[in-house]
Formats: structure tokens, C-alpha cells, sequence
């Protein structure tokens, strides 16, 4: 509610010099509209009444215009800008101000950066409600009021002291009719229009459709925009295209990462037609139930395709080297084991199937169980998580390498289950199942990957049915042999093609690794912290081939131990250093600016360079970009430049005092300071790097 009156009474407040707070005492009398004028913003406050007896509302209209190429910022600013907002400091019992109305913004873009925006004239309309209780008399509301005013080049805070007065009739007392100023006429062709249309949505994975409906909306074209209130979407979805179809639009708005649709309202919004119409579009009757995240589950022809796809992947894995060469083996084991009881080496088959099949329950069960903890950690987007997905990426690239010959994995676990599988009985066919799901384990990574991400995303039933599939198909043929042993003479002879085969495969795990490094890319902003992550792939590929170059059986004791031992300081260490990476503290040459800091560098004798910004400013985050520049931050570092950021997103008077030395008053100041020179201020928007190397060789001069 504070945040809602916050920028509700912005708009009222910028009834003031947008440089200097100056006091704003409006006189109580109807209709007042004096201007209050500054360098970027004139702000002028009407009300719709004089005298009001308690127990009724009045209105207040704050009318904002602005200079040509000056914008101020609508309730959702987008990605950069500040909305208008009021501190109240004073607001008596039983007055209410009620949710503001904003005028239609604008669709504002600097250099990829979108904002949503009122140019030439904005309006803002404040409902005020009165006690049926309030005494007759009069009273006053105040406060601090703050918005933002930004041209091309730059952002001015602006701010002023408010403080309103009315006075209260006793309850019953007559209204005196009057006729609200004409510019409440003027303002109410910009406002909204209620009540006209409605919406419904559904939610993917990065986006939501939203389908307007109405009787207004059969008028309406592909030249309509959807203005989202939520900071939630991405200022794109201000652009998106409809597709019109039997009176609806449809839009596609874009999320921002991370973020997800949890009510309704969370997708009110603005639509502006071709024309210039704007309408209110809240959600309809039926919108949460369309807008759960995820569609209730459901056994479709989908989902048995994708049944059908686990079973087949199930099936090629007996194909694999560490698997095909001892299928042929195990069934003669069997029958070994039974004699020429029929009967008897089928219950080993189904028995050695009981085994793969409890395998695979037991891997889905952990899943599963890890997936509920995720939900409860907020762990439904893991993907937006970039320690798991370099863990991914870690995982496709190893089973990867294996299956390219790089290395084998594996071998160990079949030695340590070994013991097992010879137990005499059905005990040793269990566990010759369990130990089949242990070497095929590094050769189903392709095709356990979609039953990984399903176990992820799915509900329990749908997760273990796929598990169940792939178990299924990977036993298929240890029992349907052990029921027709005569059926052996039908399998193709183990070879070379089965190698050739395996290595195919890889390239399953290394596209998806790709797409993954592809996605961490965009995780990770630093460029220095994106080329180390890089590397540390090549790291790893290296520690997997020493494994497999120096650690295999046949080599001497030493060489094992010591092949071993260094991959695994290199897969450890990179692993460590890659996860310091991601979540440890950032290192960064910037020093957070102060006069204390500043002198001291002086004295010192080095070269300083002060960048003013603030999040807020769109300008700002544009110039951010010319600091990645390598030969910049060579010049820097050959120069023994202090880089210094003055952070003025939140309000500080140090900042401001020192941005007045320079004749400035907004947000971006670059400069660059040298003891008993004169200082070089850069330009408001950088053409590139050379702005900057062109104030540090004048500084230097």
C-alpha cells in the first residue's frame, strides 16, 4: 500500500523545481492549478471538489508536462527509471487515498534498453476518501514527494515537499454542485478505459499468452500493444505483435529470468490500440484456473511416445560394448546354472529382469526426492541456477569423453560387484541385473537424459513410468532369451561396429553440453569469469585423459597412482575454483567512491576516474558497456588508473554535493582527476571506448 501511494503522489509532487525541494503549499481553494516550473518538468494539481462532508471521496489530478525530448516514468518503469513516488509524513485518521490511476505510457528505448514513459503530458489521478466519523474541519496531508526526469543524456532526481489542505463539512452537509476544471476532460481521453475488456492467460516455461477479450476487442488489430503493470515481464513484451483470431488478440510476453507467474494479477495491464484507444485489461472469471504454471499431468499420446522412446533407448543400450559382448554370456550363464530346465532359466532371466527393473526404481526414487526438495528450495527452474547447470555441462562432457574412448568408466564397479553376481541361486541372477544397470549406467547417459529432466519436472507416477520403460527395455532381452536360449544363434557378432557405434553416441552428449555452455554464458556477465569457465572444460577433457591414458590396468602401480592422482587434483581443483567462480565474492577493480578516497589517491599521485551513475539510469548502464573493452583496461592499468563508482541509486547528499562542483546535477558524470590539473568531464553518452582513452590521454597531458 506504502509503495502504491508512494507513486501515487509522485505525480502531485512534482509540483515543484525538479533541482531544488521547494515548499508546495497549493491553496486550499477548488480548482487550484498553479504550476510549479522547472528546468524539465511543470507540474500542476487540480481537485474535484471544494468542501467535502465526511463520509464522501473527492479526487485530485496531478497534471505533469514536460519539455520536448524529456520523459518521465509510468508505475512500472522497466528497465531502467524510477516511477513517481511519495513519502507521506503526515496523513490524518480517517483519510484514505485510494490505488492511483495512471495516464497511457509510452514505449521508450535508448540503445536496447526499454522503459515505459510519459512524454509531453501525463496524468495521475488520486482518489481521497473520507470518514463517515471525521470531524468538521479543516486538514492537510504532507510529505515528500520524488520522480525521475531524463532526457538522452541524463537523469535528474527531482523531488519536492507536499502539502495539502482541504477542508471537511459535517456529515450530511450539503455538497455545493460545482463543475470540475476543464482539465479534467482533457485528462480522461488519456486515461484507460474500465470494464471494457477482460484477459485470460496460460504460462510456459519463459513466457505467458494472454488473450484479450471483449466487445471492444472484435475493433481491435495486429497494431495494438500490451503494456504489462508487472516488472515481471521483459520490456519487449511492449512490442510484441498479436495474432488476432474470431475478436480475441493474443500476446506473448517474454518473462524476465527467474521469474514466474504466481496470481492473476500479476498480468494486469495497459492496451493501446492502433489508434491511440487505451483499455484496462484485468484477468476474467476464469483466468486462474488458465493460468496455472503447470497443466495438470495427463497419460497422452505424448507421453506414450515418449514411453516408447525410454523403452527404445532401453533396448539400444544392449547394443553398447559394455553391455552386448556379455548378453550372450550371461544367458549361457543362466542355463549353465539350470541345467536343461527350461523353466528354470526363464525364472533367472525374469529374476536377473527384477534386478535392472529395482535398479532403475531406486535411481528415480532419489530423483524424485531430490525434485521435492528442489520445489521447496526453489529449485523448480534449475536451469536458471548457474552452479547446476556448469554441473551439467561437467556431467555431458565426461560420460561424453568416455563413451569417445577417452577413458573408461565403469570397470571399477564391475569388479566390486563382481562378488555378487556369483552367488548361487536367484540371489546371484538379482544382483547380475543390478550390476548391469551399474556398467550400462556410463553408456545411457543420451538416453537417460530425457527421463532425467522429466524426473525433474514431472509428478511422481509419470517419472517412475518413464524409469520403468527404459528398465523394461533394457531387460527385454536378458528374458526373452532365458525363455528361447535358441534365440542366441540370431545376434550379430560382437565387433568393431559396436566401438564405432558407442562413439557416435558422444556427439548426443556433446551437443546438449554445447547448449548448456551456451546458457551458463548468459548466467555469468563478467567476460573474464565466461573465459575461465571455458577453459575449465579443456581442464577437465585433460584430467579425464590422463585417467585414461596413465591410471588403465595394464599399466605399473606407480604410473596408476600417479595418473590418478593428477587428474584428480585437476578435476578437483578446477571444480573448486570454477564453483569460487560462480558463487564466490566478485573480485572488482572499482572502488566505491568517497572524498576520503579520492584525496588519498590523489595525494598519491595517481590518475582518478570517478563514473556517477545509477541503476535508475538507462544512460549509465549503456556507457557500462565500453568498460569490458580490453585495450580500455589496458590503458587503465598502464596509466595506474584508480577506477572509483559513485552509486547514486539511492539518495545521498555527498554524491549530490560533489556532482554540483561540476555543474551537474544528473547522473551519468564521468571524470577523470589528476592532482593540480584541471578535471576532464567526459560526455553524457559514450560514442565508445575512445571517449574514455580520449579523457585519459588529456588527463595525462
Amino acid at each position: 500500500m506504502k509503495k502504491v501511494l508512494t507513486s501515487l503522489f509522485l505525480a502531485l509532487c512534482a509540483i515543484c523545481t525538479p533541482l531544488a525541494a521547494q515548499e508546495w503549499n497549493p491553496p486550499s481553494a477548488f480548482g487550484f492549478g498553479a504550476a510549479q516550473r522547472g528546468p524539465s518538468t511543470s507540474v500542476a494539481v487540480f481537485s474535484s471538489a471544494d468542501n467535502i462532508p465526511a463520509g464522501e471521496s473527492f479526487t485530485l489530478l496531478a497534471r505533469i508536462t514536460m519539455k520536448p525530448h524529456w520523459h518521465v516514468y509510468w508505475k512500472n518503469p522497466g528497465e531502467a527509471g524510477m516511477p513517481l513516488s511519495i513519502e507521506w509524513n503526515s496523513v490524518p485518521a480517517g483519510v484514505t487515498l485510494g490505488q492511483w490511476r495512471w495516464s497511457q505510457p509510452k514505449y521508450y528505448a535508448l540503445q536496447g534498453l526499454g522503459s515505459y514513459v510519459y512524454e509531453d503530458v501525463a496524468y495521475v489521478e488520486i482518489p481521497v476518501t473520507l470518514a463517515q466519523n471525521l470531524p468538521a474541519g479543516a486538514l492537510a496531508l504532507s510529505g515528500t514527494a520524488s520522480w525521475l526526469a531524463c532526457d538522452d543524456n541524463g537523469c535528474y532526481p527531482e523531488e519536492a515537499r507536499v502539502n495539502v489542505k482541504f477542508n471537511v463539512l459535517a456529515p450530511g452537509s450539503e455538497r455545493i454542485p460545482v463543475n470540475p476544471p476543464l482539465v479534467f476532460a482533457d485528462a480522461q481521453k488519456l486515461f484507460p478505459k474500465s470494464g471494457v475488456l477482460s484477459l485470460s492467460y496460460t504460462q510456459n516455461a519463459s513466457s505467458v499468452t494472454v488473450t484479450v477479450k471483449g466487445d471492444a476487442a472484435q475493433s481491435l488489430s495486429e497494431a495494438a500493444r500490451f503494456f504489462p503493470e508487472s516488472a515481471k515481464f521483459s520490456t519487449v513484451s511492449a512490442t510484441a505483435t498479436p495474432v488476432v483470431n474470431n475478436g480475441t488478440l493474443s500476446f506473448t510476453l517474454t518473462l524476465n529470468e527467474g521469474e514466474t507467474i504466481e496470481n492473476p494479477s500479476d498480468v494486469v495491464g495497459v492496451l493501446i490500440s492502433g489508434t491511440g484507444e487505451s483499455y484496462e485489461v484485468l484477468p476474467g472469471d476464469n483466468s486462474a484456473a488458465e493460468a496455472a504454471p503447470v497443466a495438470e499431468f495427463s497419460f497422452d499420446l505424448a507421453f506414450l511416445g515418449l514411453l516408447a522412446l525410454a523403452f527404445a533407448g532401453g533396448l539400444i543400450l544392449n547394443l553398447m560394448p559394455c553391455v552386448f559382448p556379455v548378453l550372450g554370456l550371461k544367458i549361457m550363464h543362466f542355463v549353465g546354472k539350470s541345467g536343461e530346465d527350461k523353466s528354470k532359466i526363464a525364472r533367472h532371466g525374469f529374476v536377473f529382469g527384477a534386478g535392472v527393473l529395482i535398479s532403475f526404481w531406486v535411481l528415480a526414487g532419489i530423483l524424485v526426492a531430490l525434485r521435492s526438495g528442489g520445489e521447496q528450495l526453489g529449485w523448480g527452474f534449475q536451469l536458471q541456477e548457474p552452479g547446476f547447470v556448469y554441473g551439467m555441462i561437467l556431467l555431458m562432457l565426461v560420460f561424453g569423453l568416455s563413451m569417445s574412448g577417452v577413458f573408461e568408466f565403469g570397470t571399477g564397479a564391475t569388479s566390486v560387484g563382481g562378488s555378487l553376481t556369483e552367488k548361487s541361486g536367484y540371489a546371484g541372477s538379482f544382483f547380475s541385473g543390478v550390476l548391469a544397470v551399474i556398467i550400462a549406467t556410463p553408456c545411457a547417459a543420451p538416453f537417460l537424459a530425457p527421463a532425467l529432466g522429466s524426473a525433474l519436472a514431472l509428478p511422481p507416477v509419470p517419472s517412475f513410468s518413464l524409469f520403468t520403460a527404459i528398465a523394461v527395455g533394457l531387460a527385454a532381452p536378458y528374458v526373452i532369451l532365458s525363455c528361447v536360449p535358441t534365440l542366441l544363434k540370431f545376434l550379430p557378432t560382437p565387433g568393431a561396429w559396436m566401438e564405432t557405434f558407442k562413439q557416435a553416441m558422444a556427439f548426443l552428449l556433446y551437443a546438449p553440453a554445447l547448449y548448456f555452455a551456451w546458457v551458463l554464458l548468459g548466467q555469468i556477465e563478467d567476460p573474464f569469469a565466461q573465459r575461465d569457465l571455458l577453459i575449465s572444460f579443456a581442464v577437465i577433457a585433460l584430467a579425464c585423459w590422463i585417467y585414461g591414458r596413465w591410471a588403465v590396468a595394464w599399466r605399473s602401480r606407480l604410473s596408476r597412482i600417479t595418473g590418478t592422482l593428477v587428474a584428480l587434483v585437476l578435476f578437483v581443483g578446477t571444480i573448486f575454483y570454477c564453483t569460487n567462480l560462480i558463487y564466490g565474492e566478485k573480485e572488482d577493480e572499482w572502488v566505491a567512491w568517497s572524498p576520503a578516497a579520492q584525496a588519498a589517491a590523489l595525494e598519491d599521485g595517481k590518475i582518478v576516474y570517478i563514473d556517477f551513475t545509477a541503476r535508475w539510469c538507462a544512460t549509465c548502464q549503456v556507457n557500462k558497456a565500453v568498460y569490458s573493452n580490453d585495450d580500455l583496461q589496458a590503458e587503465f592499468k598502464a596509466a595506474n588508473v584508480v577506477k572509483m563508482r559513485a552509486d547514486w541509486t539511492n539518495k545521498d547528499a555527498t554524491i549530490a554535493s560533489e556532482l554540483r562542483k561540476y555543474g551537474r546535477a544528473a547522473v551519468p558524470v564521468n571524470v577523470f582527476l589528476k592532482k593540480d590539473k584541471a578535471p576532464v568531464i567526459l560526455g553524457e553518452l559514450f560514442a565508445g571506448p575512445g571517449t574514455v582513452s580520449a579523457g585519459l590521454e588529456e588527463i595525462k597531458e
